[in-house]
């Protein structure tokens, strides 16, 4: 929906609403496309710094203001705040893993 393509990294919990219940994944991203199913909305990155430091509480703080107030929203935001930093461990390994063998699928860092 949204364009992007990666590995999928670990999971973050469960969403449940009357309406659905979504399991929560990290997805580590590896590609952009111009393209996408839902081109209408807009996409966009936030850099949130580095976990447990007061710019990362900050940051995410501003990104959470302008998160849609919708509860599953912010309880999907909370989730990726509440495993930031497990995370960005996870990246960073498969980054190296990328490195070790060639490069030839480098991650981006977001």
């Amino acid at each position: 929906e949204a364009g992007v393509a990666g590995s999928l990294g670990r999971y973050l919990g469960e969403l449940v609403d009357d309406k659905s219940r979504t399991a929560m994944f990290a997805l580590h991203v590896e590609r952009e496309d111009a393209a996408f199913q839902e081109v209408w909305r807009e996409r966009k990155w936030y850099h949130l710094g580095v976990p447990g430091t007061a710019a990362f509480v900050q940051l995410s703080s501003k990104a959470r203001a302008v998160l849609s107030p919708k509860q599953t929203h912010q309880a999907a935001f909370e989730m990726l705040i509440a495993h930031a930093a497990d995370i960005v461990g996870e990246h960073e390994k498969l980054e190296q893993a990328a490195r070790s063998s060639g490069g030839a699928c480098a991650r981006k860092r977001r």
